[in-house]
C-alpha cells in the first residue's frame, strides 16, 4: 500500500487517480459530455486540442472526491515532470487539481500501487476541511450555517453532556435530549423492541406477497436481502409504499398486531412503556442479534426513504453522545461513532454515491459472531433503562 503522503522525487511528482481499478486512457463517457457535444474527446480550457483518450490524475484526490463526485479505491503513480509538462500542466478545475495525461504519454507514467482503500477515502474526505469546498457549497445554495469549530472544543462539550455523578441528572439530561426535535435523529436503545417487531412484520408479510421470489427466509445463505430482488427488479417505488404500509402505518403491523408495544403519554410526550423498555433491554443481552437486527432495521429505512440512503443518529454510549452512520457500509463490521455531527454527515453523504437503492454494493453480514468488547464504544450506559 503506498502511502497518501509519499514524496516525489526531483524528476517525477506522485499523483493518484480514482476508481474502482487501476487507470487505463479511456474516451470520455456520453454522460460526462457537455451540453451539444456529440464527440467523445476530453475537453479542457488549458489544452491546445481536444484529447480522445485520456487518464485524470491529482495531487489531491480528497477534493475531487467531495468536488467532483468521484469516489473509489486511490491508485499512486509516478509522472515525470517532463510528462506533466507537454500534457500542459496541473490545473484547477471545479475546486481540485487535476492533469490530464494523453494515451500518447500514458507509457512513460509508472504505476505504484493502491494507496487507500475507498472506505479510508470516504473518511479523509468526512475530516478534510476545505474553505472552498464549503465556500461553494454557500454560492449553490446550500443555506449550510457558518460555525467555528474545532475538535477540542466539540469533544470537552459531549464529554461535559454526559460526565455527571448524578444517576438521575444523567437521566435527566438523556430524556431532555431526546425530546429536542433539532439536530440528527436521536436513536432511544428503550425503543429496540418495537423498531425489531415492525422490521419481523415486514420481513414476514414479504415473504407471504413475494412468494415468485422463492426465498425461504429474508436473507438467504449468502446474505443477499429478499427486497434486495425487489430493488433488482425496478420495484422500488412500490417497496417503499409497502414498507411505510407494513412499518408504520397506523392500524396496520405493529401497532395492532401487538398492544402491549403501544406508547405512552407522559409529560406531553411520547415515551416507551415500561414493558417495552424492559424488553428492550433483553434485546440487548443478545448483542450479535441485536447488532444484526439494527442493520436490518436501518436498511429498511434507508429503502423507504427518498432523500438519502444513509442516515446520521445521535446515540447515547458509555462515553458520551456520539453520531453514528446507518446503516452501515459494505466491507464495515461495526458502528463507528464520530464526535462531530458534521463529519458524520459528511460520511454520510459520499456514501449516498453509492447507495444500495442506486446499484452500489449492499452490506452482507458476517460470519463471524459479534461480542460486547468490540461493540464497547456503541452500545449505550446502564443509565438508559430507568423507565422515566
Amino acid at each position: 500500500m503506498i502511502p497518501f503522503s509519499a514524496k516525489s522525487n526531483g524528476g517525477s511528482r506522485i499523483l493518484y487517480h480514482i476508481g474502482k481499478r487501476p487507470a487505463q486512457p479511456k474516451p470520455k463517457r456520453v454522460g460526462w459530455r457537455g451540453v451539444g457535444q456529440d464527440d467523445s474527446d476530453w475537453v479542457r480550457p488549458w489544452l491546445d486540442s481536444p484529447v480522445s483518450k485520456g487518464v485524470f490524475l491529482t495531487s489531491n484526490p480528497i477534493l475531487v472526491s467531495l468536488n467532483h463526485g468521484i469516489s473509489g479505491h486511490v491508485y499512486a503513480y509516478e509522472v515525470p515532470r517532463w510528462v506533466i509538462k507537454k500534457a500542459q500542466g496541473i490545473h484547477r478545475y471545479d475546486r481540485a487539481s487535476e492533469v490530464l495525461i494523453p494515451d500518447t504519454l500514458w507509457k512513460h507514467v509508472k504505476f505504484l500501487g493502491k494507496s487507500m482503500e475507498k472506505n479510508k477515502l470516504y473518511e479523509k474526505a468526512a475530516q478534510y476541511d476545505d474553505s472552498a469546498y464549503n465556500k461553494h457549497r454557500e454560492e449553490e445554495g446550500a443555506k449550510r450555517r457558518k460555525r467555528q469549530w474545532s475538535p477540542s472544543s466539540q469533544a470537552a462539550f459531549l464529554r461535559a453532556e454526559w460526565e455527571d455523578d448524578d444517576e438521575e441528572a444523567k437521566l435527566k439530561k438523556y430524556t431532555q435530549a431526546k425530546r429536542n426535535p433539532r439536530g440528527s435523529d436521536i436513536y432511544d436503545p428503550r425503543e429496540e423492541q418495537l423498531r425489531a417487531q415492525r422490521q419481523a412484520i415486514y420481513e414476514s408479510s414479504l415473504l407471504r406477497d413475494e412468494p415468485q421470489l422463492k426465498f425461504k427466509s429474508f436473507r438467504n445463505t449468502k446474505g443477499k436481502r429478499l427486497d434486495q430482488l425487489v430493488v433488482e427488479e425496478g420495484d422500488l417505488a412500490w417497496l417503499r409504499k409497502y414498507i411505510g404500509k407494513k412499518m408504520f402505518q397506523i392500524g396496520v403491523g405493529v401497532q395492532k398486531r401487538d398492544r402491549r408495544l403501544q406508547m405512552d403519554l407522559f409529560d406531553g410526550y411520547l415515551v416507551p412503556s415500561k414493558k417495552t423498555i424492559a424488553e428492550s433491554k433483553k434485546r440487548y443481552a443478545d448483542v450479535d442479534k441485536l447488532t444484526r437486527n439494527r442493520q436490518d432495521y436501518e436498511e429498511s429505512l434507508a429503502l423507504m426513504r427518498k432523500s438519502s440512503f444513509y442516515r446520521v443518529t445521535k446515540e447515547p454510549t458509555r462515553t458520551g453522545w456520539k453520531y453514528f452512520v446507518w446503516p452501515m457500509q459494505p466491507g464495515q463490521r461495526i458502528p463507528r461513532g464520530f464526535e462531530s455531527k458534521k463529519r458524520a454527515e459528511n460520511v454520510a453523504r459520499l456514501a449516498d454515491r453509492d447507495a444500495p437503492a442506486l446499484g452500489g454494493r449492499w452490506w452482507k453480514p458476517s460470519r463471524k459472531k459479534y461480542t460486547k468488547q468490540e461493540l464497547r464504544d456503541w452500545l449505550p450506559p446502564e443509565t438508559v433503562w430507568r423507565s422515566r
